[in-house]
């Protein structure tokens, strides 16, 4: 593994971790070298910075999808990313773009990440311990609220995929639906990234975007002006409920020189897209973030005492079956010693009466002699 200390980093990672630590706050980490003078010198260099009223864009999606890497396509950045690089709990950076324009770019982990071997498989075969289904559960409802706090603050969802599965398009459904709920997300832009990234051609991206990803999703297939194929269509777009836009877009593998130039038109559609995006009027960051923690916090709190009622419910529920089979035990235990006391006594009965028959017998025998 690398460390890429040469590489730039993130300007500012909020270390929302776990949510055992929410009672005693998470850590702020200024990552960016750059801004620690200035953070010496400001106290409130740090507030001012991230709450400029930019457009914030949200990049989501499962675990190890490649949002880093999109990001770092988008602003021209160099994030450290790949297999070996995991991004840390809410990640912010203000790139300088080339195209004059600056936006809060906020960056995560994403959803379902691999958990170490022992603890997987104590939880799938249902021997694990109580701390082990308590960090499991924590987990899990960690990534969601993370999850949850980008979509609140963000003016535009960016959500990351590979070759599409059900559980992507599941994911993709619940954000657009939420996002046609919330008033405040109206006229937003929802791009979902198809990231083939073993595509090896042109027209095996578009293919497998058009053959099968389009037919998953409503919309009109869109070929770009300067892209150039008589079969090839590069986007899909779709006006949803509460005047939300949405759309797809396919990448494919940067390590073969057609395909990478395929993508660099992507990426300038994309930027093209972002320019248009506009901050909520007044917005600051950090009173949103506030409210999306205390909000979903409380969701999350709500939730687990429900879990904890339904256990005590089924504990009591265990209880009472325990204790009605060790009565109906315990009736045939009775049963059964009740046969059995009936059952020496027959016998009891059986050798007197044999007892008495021989006596009746040898007095008969005298009575000949």
């Amino acid at each position: 593994t690398h460390t890429h200390t040469h590489r730039m980093q993130y300007d500012v990672v909020i270390g929302i971790t776990s949510l055992y630590d929410a009672y005693k706050g998470w850590p702020v980490k200024v990552s960016n070298r750059d801004l620690i003078p200035k953070l010496a010198r400001d106290k409130g260099f740090l507030h001012n910075m991230l709450d400029r009223n930019l457009p914030n864009i949200a990049f989501l999606g499962m675990y190890n999808r490649g949002k880093t890497y999109l990001m770092n396509r988008i602003a021209d950045t160099d994030l450290p990313s790949g297999e070996h690089v995991h991004t840390e709990g809410l990640s912010l950076l203000q790139p300088q773009t080339r195209w004059g324009k600056d936006y809060l770019f906020l960056d995560t982990e994403g959803l379902e990440a691999p958990q170490y071997h022992a603890a997987a498989q104590e939880i799938a075969d249902g021997t694990a311990s109580e701390s082990v289904r308590q960090a499991f559960i924590a987990r899990i409802n960690t990534e969601a609220v993370v999850s949850e706090v980008s979509l609140d603050v963000s003016d535009a969802v960016i959500y990351v995929v590979n070759a599409l599965t059900l559980t992507d398009q599941k994911q993709i459904m619940a954000i657009l639906e939420r996002m046609g709920r919330d008033p405040s997300k109206g006229g937003k832009r929802f791009i979902v990234i198809h990231n083939f990234k073993d595509a090896d051609t042109v027209q095996n991206v578009c293919r497998s975007f058009q053959d099968y990803t389009a037919p998953c999703f409503s919309g009109e297939l869109r070929k770009l002006p300067e892209q150039r194929g008589p079969d090839h269509y590069h986007v899909m777009m779709s006006r949803e409920a509460g005047d939300v836009t949405v759309y797809h877009v396919p990448l494919g593998s940067d390590r073969f020189p057609k395909v990478r130039t395929f993508n660099d038109r992507q990426i300038e559609f994309l930027r093209a897209t972002l320019q248009n995006i506009y901050p909520e009027k007044n917005s600051v960051f950090f009173e949103r973030l506030r409210q999306s923690l205390e909000k979903n916090l409380k969701g999350v709190i709500e939730n687990c005492s429900r879990v904890v009622v339904q256990e005590a419910d089924n504990i009591q529920d265990l209880a009472r079956e325990v204790e009605a089979k060790q009565a109906a035990a315990r009736a045939l235990e009775g049963q059964a010693r009740g046969q059995g006391g009936r059952n020496a006594g027959e016998a009891q009965e059986d050798g007197a009466g044999r007892g008495r028959q021989h006596q009746q017998q040898q007095q008969q025998q005298q009575q000949q002699q």
